[in-house]
């Protein structure tokens, strides 16, 4: 089910930007436990692992994500820019990924639109 709505997609970016900061207070109180020896090292990596595993989830779901959505979601990273929660890399995958999947939708849009044919 393509999620196509603006509202939407600013309501889950600012919701994936407080699951951040959850996830932040979480690692802060695991890397703490970590350096205490209380914790095993290869559980750290198995952290990093889900972290990961969620981010590509999330970079993939953009493919079914429609137009006003992603629009939404670049909006609402663009007001979660100024609170200091995003670091270079989170601002490259959660504004490119999205402007990047716009663009190939348009790209395939207009080719269809030339071809006859449509999506």
């Amino acid at each position: 089910m393509a999620r196509n709505d603006f509202g939407q997609g600013l309501g889950e970016a600012i919701e994936e930007i407080i699951g951040g900061i959850v996830l932040i207070v979480f690692s802060v109180a695991i890397n703490a436990i970590a350096a205490t020896g209380l914790l095993p090292s290869g559980f750290m990596q198995i952290f990093e692992l889900i972290d990961i595993v969620i981010l590509a989830s999330l970079l993939f779901g953009y493919q079914k994500a429609g137009f006003m959505y992603l629009i939404g979601w670049i909006f609402g990273m663009f007001i979660m820019i100024p609170s200091g929660l995003l670091g270079f890399w989170d601002i490259v995958l959660y504004i490119g990924a999205p402007i990047l999947i716009i663009a190939v939708k348009a790209y395939v849009w207009f080719q269809n639109e030339n071809s006859g044919s449509y999506l």
